[in-house]
């Protein structure tokens, strides 16, 4: 089963006002979440990161789009569950919403992202597309099933709805 995992090749953290430098990130893909008062910068992913979501997207808008409707859900708007999620929790905890001047929430905790583009070519076939998008639905399940292997709690990240799976 962990060669299953072989697949999953997330790369470099990226700080949240910097995640349109992801190569391939108007492309559909799976995505990670950290929030932390470090700086995880130019860090290599790791499975004992403090990950604190996990999604995708097969959207025309690919995860550029899908990561923009997470900072909305962030700041107070609607679009994402898992960012409604994770704004809920802030102020629940007193540090309100996401502060987008500054990047980064009252406290001084701040965004990370890592990506795992997969390219889709305007001239693939339907079913070339159709495989890349179910590629990608696969790609998200593995990478929850790997997080939950290696985090010693064994649960889904804190912004994921485990009662989802």
């Amino acid at each position: 089963m962990h060669s299953d995992y072989a697949a999953l090749c997330y790369g470099k953290w990226y700080s949240w006002e910097n995640r349109h430098a992801q190569e391939n990130i108007s492309m559909p893909g799976i995505y990670a979440i950290m929030i932390t008062h470090d700086d995880y910068s130019g860090r290599n992913f790791n499975w004992q990161d403090d990950i604190t979501y996990i999604g995708m997207t097969v959207a025309k808008s690919g995860l550029k789009g899908r990561l923009q409707q997470l900072e909305n859900s962030l700041v107070g708007k609607s679009g994402h569950s898992g960012g409604n999620r994770i704004r809920e929790k802030f102020i629940s905890e007193g540090y309100g919403l996401y502060d987008t001047a500054n990047h980064q929430w009252s406290d001084g905790k701040k965004l990370f992202v890592c990506i795992q583009a997969i390219t889709l070519n305007p001239m693939d076939s339907l079913p070339e597309r159709l495989k890349k998008k179910g590629f990608v639905a696969n790609l998200e399940y593995l990478a929850f099933a790997k997080y939950v292997e290696t985090n010693p709690s064994h649960e889904m990240p804190s912004g994921n709805k485990a009662h989802s799976i």
